[in-house]
């Protein structure tokens, strides 16, 4: 399988995001305190007001992207569980098997691991 450029990996696009989200809102309330306490014009509000905005549809595109990512995970589990792995849960050790199933699927978290494995 050929390896996917870096940039391209969707947990970095997502952080990127995030960032961008942060950068507007920064300079969106450093606009809008310039206005507040008379060191600006009302277009500084108004430039305040349009990069909250933009801060607030950046974070929505990160969340959404986020969520999609952790779903799109969560559904690479793999459905079938390993013969060790029922093993385990037949000797009532349901922590082992949660452990070993997550190291069978890595980028899984402890709650889909649990939830596949009370599943069984």
């Amino acid at each position: 399988m050929a390896k996917r450029a870096s940039w391209l990996n969707p947990s970095k696009s997502i952080r990127l995001q995030f960032l961008v989200s942060g950068a507007y809102t920064v300079f969106a309330v450093s606009e809008i305190l310039l206005y507040v306490f008379g060191h600006a014009n009302r277009w500084s509000l108004v430039l305040g007001v349009i990069f909250l905005l933009l801060s607030v549809t950046w974070l929505a595109i990160a969340l959404g992207a986020r969520r999609r990512d952790e779903q799109r995970r969560y559904h690479q589990v793999s459905p079938v569980p390993a013969q060790e792995i029922l093993a385990l849960m037949e000797q009532g050790q349901k922590i082992q098997a949660i452990k070993r199933y997550r190291e069978l699927n890595p980028g899984i978290g402890l709650k889909q691991a649990k939830d596949v494995i009370d599943g069984l």
